[in-house]
């Protein structure tokens, strides 16, 4: 997956972290010393990165939570219509722990954030009987 063209809203910024990771199978975008990295070797990107699109990454923003990343006016408007728990909360399911995107307790993490946020799984066939 590329990173969206488009300004997400809540579900579809869920919806590209379920795509990208529980459907393409892509892995954890981290860098040789296991920290996370908005955009990583390979193409790769985290939960976060890959919701904006490459002419708004600027390698400064590597290591910087969700709320300092939203420090940056491009990325504050790009993200307006997201809520940023919400951002928050899919940027920690990406860094922390054991990387098992489609293991028992990371699909429960993911149940849990949708209905934190009232997200619509329907569409994600892996947590339709969470």
């Amino acid at each position: 997956m590329k990173p969206l063209t488009q300004p997400p809203d809540n579900q579809q910024a869920f919806d590209a972290v379920i795509q990208h990771f529980l459907i393409e199978k892509n892995d954890r975008s981290q860098d040789s010393d296991g920290d996370c990295l908005l955009r990583g070797p390979h193409g790769r990107m985290c939960a976060v990165g890959l919701l904006f699109p490459d002419t708004l990454y600027r390698s400064t923003m590597e290591n910087a939570p969700v709320f300092e990343l939203l420090g940056h006016e491009v990325l504050r408007s790009w993200f307006s219509q997201c809520t940023p728990d919400l951002l928050a909360e899919l940027q920690r399911w990406h860094d922390e722990g054991v990387w098992d995107p489609l293991g028992f307790e990371s699909v429960k993490r993911l149940g849990m954030i949708a209905a934190q946020f009232n997200l619509d799984v329907s569409k994600v066939p892996v947590l339709e009987f969470q």
